[in-house]
């Protein structure tokens, strides 16, 4: 979870959290791009605009590591060039600030789940009983 405003960071956090979705946090693109670079993720969930860059740079890079990992943007100046961005970068959800909480919790889980499927039906000899940590994040 990237975002420069630690409430939102706080407030996603403490939504996640109880549903079992661990969560990373990071204020700027290159503590992100780190993070992501060490540690596999579940979603990635970003602001657009960053102290040392935006969003949908760090989309990007994210997709390079990991095509298929699930990323959702989230902005509080809405704006069609952003949205064309993030179809181009493959983006798997856009919400606008103020986030209806409860939107994206529901929205992670169904992204998670999906990833994680994806994932497990690539992964030969795994049971469907396996337990899963999921981590959000990046």
């Amino acid at each position: 979870m990237v975002d420069d405003d630690r409430a939102i960071l706080h407030m996603v956090d403490e939504a996640l959290n109880p549903r079992g979705l661990r969560t990373r946090k990071a204020t700027t693109g290159s503590e992100a791009t780190r993070l992501v670079r060490k540690e596999s993720f579940a979603l990635a969930i970003l602001d657009v605009y960053l102290p040392d860059g935006t969003g949908l740079e760090l989309a990007r890079e994210i997709k390079l590591v990991d095509s298929h990992l699930p990323v959702i943007i989230m902005t509080g100046l809405p704006d069609s060039e952003i949205v064309r961005e993030c179809v181009d970068i493959d983006v798997d959800g856009y919400l606008i600030k103020p986030v209806n909480i409860f939107t994206l919790v529901a929205l992670a889980e169904e992204l998670i789940g999906g990833y994680l499927l994806g994932q497990k039906s690539e992964r030969s000899g795994v049971g469907t009983d396996e337990a899963v940590r999921v981590d959000v994040g990046v």
